[in-house]
């Protein structure tokens, strides 16, 4: 499935990124998973870290890009088509084919199509078709002119503006007669569905429908945007989905029935509206071409997201109330209708009167109140109603003996606000204690945990009259806390818990201090201090920490199953010190981070631990000025000498996995070298300058050596007077410097002599 909640990740490569022309016509993705552009400059090669252009013999656009089943790429450009071979180097190589097409064809224009068929390499201009087969090539020409062609389960569709639709069968092109109708179209795809369905997308009139030996319009809300925008190009995705590219309104994804899942443009951060080419990839994510550009869209993922940085702000707090989404951020409250939350035209519209920050939002009686930087509000008719005007209202806590009462956290102190026939109302700041109070918890003996976030943890108990604090003592590290700063008490199922620097702490009655809980500091073992804490209505715990996200799945048996890997993606989004996360239900999970919030659906489940693959893309031999290349090093028949005076190698590598790439990191060993694997690193290339002996000796201890391991050696010599050092890395070097200190000589002056290279 994909989703309909939210905007899927969407990474944007410039012109400035990869270093070329702004148009990309088409996308292929080879066997290692290296992505190829046809880009008005050339072949764009992408393996998730570095941009390579692959050029041809013409500086012409390559329009048309294709790969076949054994790696080859192939490529069309005006008057010019051929294909990409890794040269004996082992990099690219273009060779062109033109020389195999009959002599009284000169001129044939742009290729603007290329398909890998069962009958051969197919070249499609609107002058010609090219079919390389054999290394020989056979020409098919149309009665007029071709527009495009369209290679569709096998079968090789032709269409000619004012003849029709053709299909090339066996050396001849044969009319298609259900497709009379679009003769007059420019046609600009042709996709198969389940069975004999097809659709057929045109440039003027949208999509038509084949079913039942019939051609019908396609009468769908997909089709209305599509019409309306200007198809260009098509493709079918994950699950019984399709992707269609327009010319003015970026992609609209729909599955087969026509249902608009996503429309995705400029408004959700897509870099360019016009659509020219679209490849679902190894992994069901979506690479598009664009007119200026190339986007990478992540359709194969449980996350979304409300992004739009510029108006929603940073989000803080969200609930769903009365079939709407209300997200709370620095700039406010806002509000859409929940159940259309991915329509684009259906953007957050900001609640009247809340503009600036909101801390807290919740329902109370079938009321919504939020907390703001002003006050308190309660929403009614998307307008906040002020009924407080104590700044700073953190949050909001029932009182167990008095249902109409709530008791409130403000900046300085508590207020309490009581529901009557017109609603919440404000009642009173409660006096006796002026604390900033953030997070607050109800004991059953009716006193509260209120903590502090540098003072430590207040114990606070009101008086009948609830106007006013009986009682309050002050808990810190002399009370058991590790710290005094950043104690935060949480409601975990009824149960108080306090998150600190060191871990799980619970309050013990007999001792009046606080201890270090083994039970929850096993359940939340090793992701640093807890940070926010959700229940949802099946049992489910839902956390943020400082190292780590995830979801506590509780079982049968009521033990928990941890799970951390979809949220992963999350770390370091969220907003330090105010972390939130709010879980509606199981397919609608919403996170706080800097731009906005994310949204997590399980019903899409995804495998985390698939795995893929790191390559060596390349090795460099500086000082003899020769490389070699992906092919060249996964060929066991290459066996590559290297001097020893000459051996500074650095290795390349790279992983063409796209869906986290800001955070891919490396790890090597060189066998009969390294020790052990290398610490993580997001460097992608890896320098090796010595031999098999890394260490860096001094003359004089070396000098040593030789004499402690050779009888007869004089310990007598001007060398134990150099302080300075040089790095050994051969056998022959030693024995060398023997030679020299029986021999008299200056063997710092001399090794530098033989291994031609500076002292170190």
């Amino acid at each position: 499935q994909i989703k309909n909640v939210g905007v899927p990740l969407i990474n944007n490569y410039s012109k400035w990124d990869y270093k070329a022309g702004t148009q990309n016509w088409g996308i292929v993705q080879d066997k290692f998973g290296f992505m190829y552009f046809a880009n008005n400059e050339g072949i764009l090669q992408f393996d998730g870290l570095h941009w390579n252009i692959i050029k041809s013999s013409k500086s012409s656009p390559v329009r048309a890009i294709c790969i076949d089943n054994n790696n080859n790429i192939y490529i069309g450009q005006y008057n010019e088509f051929g294909i990409l071979k890794t040269d004996p180097s082992g990099g690219f190589k273009y060779q062109s084919l033109r020389h195999l097409i009959p002599s009284d064809i000169d001129d044939f224009n742009d290729i603007w199509k290329i398909y890998d068929t069962s009958f051969g390499i197919v070249f499609q201009s609107f002058k010609y078709l090219f079919i390389l087969n054999d290394d020989k090539i056979s020409v098919i020409r149309p009665e007029e002119s071709f527009h495009f062609s369209f290679y569709v389960e096998d079968r090789l569709y032709l269409h000619e503006p004012g003849i029709g639709l053709s299909e090339y069968r066996s050396g001849k092109i044969q009319k298609v007669p259900w497709a009379e109708t679009l003769k007059d179209d420019e046609i600009y795809t042709i996709l198969s569905l389940e069975g004999e369905q097809m659709l057929v997308g045109t440039s003027r009139r949208g999509i038509f429908k084949y079913m039942n030996g019939r051609l019908e319009k396609w009468d769908t809300r997909a089709n209305q945007l599509v019409e309306k925008n200007k198809l260009f190009c098509a493709a079918k995705i994950i699950g019984n989905n399709i992707a269609i590219g327009t010319i003015f309104n970026g992609i609209v994804i729909s599955d087969y029935e026509g249902n608009v899942i996503q429309h995705i443009n400029r408004n959700n951060q897509l870099q360019n509206n016009t659509v020219l080419s679209l490849l679902a990839d190894k992994d069901n994510n979506l690479w598009l071409g664009l007119d200026n550009g190339i986007s990478y869209v992540e359709i194969n993922s449980p996350l979304s997201y409300f992004s739009d940085s510029k108006k929603l702000g940073t989000g803080y707090c969200a609930k769903v109330f009365s079939g709407k989404l209300y997200l709370g951020t620095n700039q406010g409250l806002f509000v859409k209708p929940f159940k259309e939350a991915s329509k684009l035209n259906d953007n957050f519209q900001l609640v009247k009167n809340s503009e600036g920050q909101v801390w807290f939002l919740e329902e109370f009686d079938n009321q919504l109140i939020f907390g703001h930087n002003l006050g308190t509000f309660v929403v009614k008719n998307e307008v906040a109603l002020n009924i407080s005007e104590e700044e700073g209202a953190w949050k909001y806590q029932e009182l167990k003996a008095c249902d109409n009462m709530l008791l409130g956290g403000i900046y300085n102190g508590l207020i309490l606000l009581e529901n009557g026939p017109s609603g919440w109302k404000f009642k009173r700041k409660i006096k006796g204690f002026n604390e900033s109070s953030r997070f607050i918890f109800q004991n059953d003996d009716g006193s509260f945990w209120i903590s502090h976030g540098i003072k430590g943890v207040f114990n606070v108990t009101l008086n009948e009259a609830l106007d006013s604090v009986s009682n309050y003592k002050l808990y810190n590290d002399e009370h058991g806390l590790p710290s005094n700063e950043q104690n935060i008490v949480f409601n975990f199922k009824g149960e108080s818990i306090f998150s600190t620097a060191d871990g799980i702490y619970q309050f013990d009655i007999e001792s009046d201090k606080f201890i270090k809980s083994e039970m929850y500091n096993k359940l939340f073992a090793e992701q640093g201090r807890l940070m926010a804490l959700e229940t949802d209505d099946l049992g489910n715990c839902w956390y943020i920490a400082e190292n780590e996200s995830g979801v506590l799945r509780i079982n049968e048996d009521l033990t928990y199953t941890k799970i951390t890997s979809p949220l992963k993606r999350l770390e370091g989004e969220y907003v330090n010190g105010f972390e939130c996360i709010y879980p509606y239900n199981n397919n609608h999970v919403f996170l706080g981070t800097f731009n906005g919030f994310a949204h997590y659906s399980s019903n899409l489940p995804k495998s985390y631990s698939a795995p893929f693959t790191a390559y060596i893309t390349k090795i460099e031999f500086p000082y003899i000025d020769s490389t070699l290349y992906l092919n060249q090093i996964q060929n066991p028949n290459i066996d590559y000498h290297i001097p020893f005076r000459k051996n500074s190698i650095r290795f390349h590598f790279a992983s063409p996995f796209y869906e986290n790439l800001d955070d891919l990191k490396f790890s090597f060993l060189l066998e009969n070298y390294s020790e052990d694997w290398s610490d993580w690193s997001s460097n992608c290339f890896k320098d090796f300058t010595a031999g098999r002996s890394q260490r860096n000796w001094s003359i004089i201890s070396l000098v040593r050596i030789i004499r402690s391991s050779r009888n007869g050696i004089s310990t007598s010599t001007q060398a134990c007077n150099y302080p300075r050092r040089i790095v050994f890395t051969d056998l022959r070097v030693i024995c060398y410097i023997n030679q020299c200190v029986q021999l008299g000589q200056d063997p710092l002056i001399m090794v530098a002599i033989w291994l031609d290279t500076d002292l170190i």
